[in-house]
């Protein structure tokens, strides 16, 4: 069986990389609360998406003891300007996308296409998605409860 090398992943990752990617969060569902319900290989879609908004920024990582990105868990990671088989996402959600949501779940799409008249918009409410193109990341979280005063921020390391 042929493998992909990290070279090869490495080229996957620059294809994410050069393309519009959108987060998209929604807020799944509230029996999730008690009883986390992790996502399987063949979920394909959010279980109730909200809206998305166009990744604030995407680079090359790589995996560094002493690294200055920090994620849940300890990992540490430094930036690298030559392509790597990880992915560093920051996507920022701001005070008005969806002000008093409760979110439990976001994925990461490629191919999104608005609908007409929405293409410039930064953050897409899910009736102005015309396409979502395809799912791929999917995480489900304890919930979140939206504040009109806050931004949510949501960085991960995406290891292709």
């Amino acid at each position: 069986m042929a493998i992909i090398p990290l070279s090869g992943r490495a080229a996957i990752a620059t294809l994410i990389k050069d393309h519009d990617v959108y987060l998209a969060w929604g807020t799944g569902d509230a029996g999730w609360d008690t009883t986390p319900v992790a996502p399987t290989n063949s979920d394909d879609d959010l279980e109730a998406e909200l809206g998305r908004r166009q990744v604030t920024s995407m680079g090359y990582v790589t995996p560094d003891l002493n690294g200055s990105i920090v994620l849940p868990g300890g990992a540490k990671y430094s930036t690298s300007v030559s392509p790597t088989a990880y992915l560093y996402v920051r996507t920022v959600f701001e005070f008005t996308d969806e002000p008093t949501a409760t979110i439990r779940e976001c994925g990461l799409w490629q191919g999104t296409v608005p609908t007409s008249g929405h293409e410039s918009d930064a953050y897409l409410a899910i009736a102005n998605v015309g396409t979502k193109g395809l799912l791929l990341t999917l995480d489900r979280f304890p919930k979140i409860t939206r504040s009109g005063s806050n931004r949510e921020i949501f960085e991960f390391v995406l290891q292709i």
